[in-house]
């Protein structure tokens, strides 16, 4: 397969919705299989990159509707640390 392909590919399955892009890293893009609402740990130690669920969080809201006069729809949160293997 060409890199061509495979970033034709990956462009198609974000498009109708199976995977999302990521921009963690400033040099590359990483794709997430799992498009549901979860937020992203990238470790600083290993640049693991570790899925964190709302379920997980405590006393997390994120704004959804009207905002300052701004609709909000969603949101992309990641936060930086340590992951549980480098700890």
């Amino acid at each position: 397969l060409s890199f061509s392909t495979v970033y034709n590919t990956l462009n198609m399955l974000e498009k109708i919705g199976e995977i999302k892009s990521l921009n963690l890293f400033d040099e590359f893009l990483n794709y997430d299989p799992d498009t549901g609402t979860h937020f992203h740990l990238v470790c600083r130690e290993c640049n693991a990159i570790v899925d964190i669920f709302p379920e997980d969080l405590d006393n997390v809201a994120l704004p959804r509707g009207e905002l300052a006069g701004h609709w909000i729809d969603g949101a992309r949160v990641v936060f930086r640390g340590t992951c549980k293997d480098c700890r």
